[in-house]
């Protein structure tokens, strides 16, 4: 058990499904990811099943939809685990590392090697965490595309929400 993640992740207050949201539905995500992927280590299938099971009577979707959603709230609550792992050991930037296979997104590539510093990510961090609804979320952190990020050039990607993966649903 990763217990930074499993800490990190009690402390996300925002999960919401298509433009559903409500507190309830993101402890019952949040709950079901840290039960099925960080507790137990259920591998894809088991815990797209187990989100469906936990939150598929509030909103429909597909396994491919409830696995997104899981991984995506593990995957951010595992950065904000290294960032706090990061700033105890004195580190001061860290570099973004996607993985590259035939399902890397666009902006996983341009992403790829760009640099932060610790304080840009853990300022993003706290944002989210203070961020009380979606839009909120997504006013601190907006899902962009390549050419977007692109368009910022270097050195504004921190302010524009992109010192922290995930970059996309």
């Amino acid at each position: 058990v990763d217990e930074r993640s499993m800490a990190q992740l009690a402390e996300q207050q925002v999960v919401w499904m298509k433009d559903y949201y409500t507190r309830e539905l993101s402890d019952r995500v949040r709950k079901t990811v840290a039960e099925t992927l960080l507790d137990k280590g259920l591998g894809r299938k088991e815990a797209a099943a187990a989100m469906r099971k936990a939150v598929g009577e509030i909103v429909d979707g597909t396994d491919s939809y409830f696995h997104g959603l899981a991984a995506t709230v593990r995957n951010q609550a595992g950065a904000f685990a290294s960032l706090e792992a990061f700033h105890e050991a004195g580190v001061e930037r860290y570099r973004i590392a996607a993985v590259r296979d035939d399902r890397t997104t666009d902006i996983c590539l341009f992403m790829d090697g760009k640099t932060f510093t610790v304080a840009e990510g853990r300022r993003l961090r706290d944002q989210l965490l203070n961020a009380d609804d979606p839009d909120a979320v997504k006013n601190v952190k907006p899902w962009l595309g390549r050419s977007e990020a692109e368009a910022l050039g270097d050195g504004r990607f921190a302010e524009a929400g992109l010192a922290l993966p995930p970059y996309h649903f």
